[in-house]
């Protein structure tokens, strides 16, 4: 018996369906709101430490460089990627001071 390969869609049978789509809302396509529930407490608050430390820095960067934006954005890069060393430095050389000439 002749068996083909495919089957077109005719009039006799219905077209097959793809899977039904449903829109989803906006928590479940932001992968930062979707972590957060899944955080523990420790685990927020070592998140909002690391915020901290960061903004600490964007205003020493601002501050010691004579209000310069993008010293500030670059202190506050180097938080980002390192917030230990970046404290300690920021410490080390007067939290918020401005430079001396």
């Amino acid at each position: 018996m002749f068996k083909p390969w495919v089957n077109p869609p005719t009039q006799l049978a219905p077209a097959p369906r793809g899977p039904v789509l449903r829109p989803r809302p906006l928590g479940d396509m932001d992968p930062i709101l979707g972590q957060v529930g899944t955080l523990t407490p420790t685990q927020k608050a070592m998140l909002f430490v690391h915020g901290v430390i960061l903004l600490g820095s964007a205003y020493h960067g601002y501050v010691r460089n004579e209000n310069s934006i993008l010293w500030g954005g670059s202190w506050a890069a180097s938080a980002l990627i390192c917030p230990t060393v970046t404290t300690a430095f920021a410490l080390s050389q007067g939290f918020g001071r401005p430079r001396k000439s």
